[in-house]
């Protein structure tokens, strides 16, 4: 482990219990302010320092202050924002059930400590002919819809309403939780609001964090969710392992839970644990272009047929889906039969106006070489983590 890595680690763990660290003499205080922006958890990384006897933050770096001042201030809004929803949901008898994000700031010592970007809620998707105007009303925006979620805006705030857990097109995680409502039941009589088990929850969870990490990778975020899930809950340890195994996930989760105990609680290092460590801290919040790319080259190698990885990148690149194409041409939603215009209208602009957006997307088809998509693979599969979609069953 690293010097900032360990101290970014102690920061957290400060901010968290209460407990100071004595800070090495040597780190620097602007790289661990770099790396708490792009992980985001400034706030967090903000308490543990001022735990630790940094008094003058505000002046030295006032930036980072301004971002945790602007953190707390979100951290309110969105709290408001959620009651409203919550009120508005119960008296018009809408099912619904908040996920992820709420939820998980509840276990901090301070909410703003947990940053989020959005707010996450399950509803119903037969009940949404319902639930829109409503919604309207209240002044909500609605914005673009995909297979998996539809999304709104309240002000300058984000809300995703989910239709499902997890994406259908993670064919695997997607089996086995389905749309997600055989998962919750009412939090009492009476009620609309829905919540898990705490074990599905953390399943729910779990599966989760998977997903962003063979897809792109994850933040230092994740992994202290995971933590204080385990502080707050006794778990039922044999719920969690059959499943896991239902969801090929047990040496995922063996080593994650490796990883989270090298870094929170003590235990020794080992090259797994290392491995982990260096590759969750050299992505942000939401992992790595790199990977990114390398995912979808890799999921293109093992389901793509015919069309090699790098071919069906740039046929993506070039031909975007129509969901995709609505939110840069809203008339699509309209009239459908404008996808070609809109295609030539798309090539036209980069051709002519966005001739960095080519250049980026250029370096991303070079990445998808057969030996960066055969490490990549290769990388998961040493973490404990793979795509095991059905067509490996067959």
């Amino acid at each position: 482990m690293t010097l900032d890595q360990s101290v970014i680690i102690n920061l957290v763990k400060s901010a968290i219990t209460g407990e100071t660290f004595s800070v090495p003499e040597d780190f620097s205080v602007s790289s661990i302010i770099a790396a708490a922006r792009r992980h985001k958890i400034e706030n967090l990384v903000y308490y543990g320092l001022t735990a630790c006897g940094y008094d003058n933050l505000a002046k030295d770096f006032p930036n980072f202050n301004n971002a945790v001042l602007k953190g707390i201030y979100i951290d309110q809004k969105q709290a408001f924002l959620l009651n409203l929803l919550t009120e508005t949901f119960q008296k018009n008898e809408f099912c619904f059930s908040v996920l992820k994000g709420p939820r998980l700031k509840k276990l901090y010592p301070k909410s703003d400590m947990r940053e989020m970007s959005d707010l996450d809620v399950l509803v119903k998707v037969d009940q949404f002919d319902r639930i829109r105007p409503v919604l309207l009303d209240l002044g909500f925006v609605e914005h673009e819809e995909s297979i998996h979620e539809m999304i709104w805006t309240y002000q300058d705030l984000k809300i995703e309403f989910h239709k499902q857990l997890i994406p259908s097109n993670n064919k695997d995680y997607f089996a086995f939780f389905g749309d997600g409502w055989d998962f919750v039941k009412p939090t009492h009589d009476g009620s609309f609001e829905y919540e898990m088990s705490k074990e599905d929850e953390f399943l729910f969870l779990f599966v989760h964090i998977a997903k962003h990490f063979r897809d792109s990778g994850i933040g230092i975020r994740y992994v202290i969710d995971l933590w204080l899930c385990r502080k707050a809950f006794s778990l039922d340890e044999e719920h969690l392992e059959k499943n896991f195994e239902k969801l090929n996930l047990t040496k995922f989760y063996h080593n994650f839970l490796k990883t989270t105990d090298v870094w929170f609680e003590g235990a020794k290092d080992s090259d797994i644990t290392s491995f982990m460590t260096d590759y969750i801290f050299s992505c942000c919040v939401r992992g790595t272009n790199e990977n990114s790319v390398l995912s979808t080259g890799l999921l293109a190698k093992k389901y793509g047929s015919v069309v090699s990885g790098k071919k069906l990148t740039f046929l993506r690149l070039v031909f975007p889906d129509f969901r995709r194409m609505t939110v840069k041409y809203p008339v699509l939603k309209k009239a459908p039969v404008l996808l070609p215009f809109c295609y030539i209208a798309r090539w036209f602009e980069a051709l002519f106006f966005r001739r960095d957006t080519i250049s980026k997307h250029t370096k991303e088809l070079e990445m998808q070489t057969d030996e960066n998509i055969k490490e990549y693979e290769e990388n998961l599969k040493f973490m404990g983590i793979e795509y095991c979609f059905e067509e490996d069953k067959k």
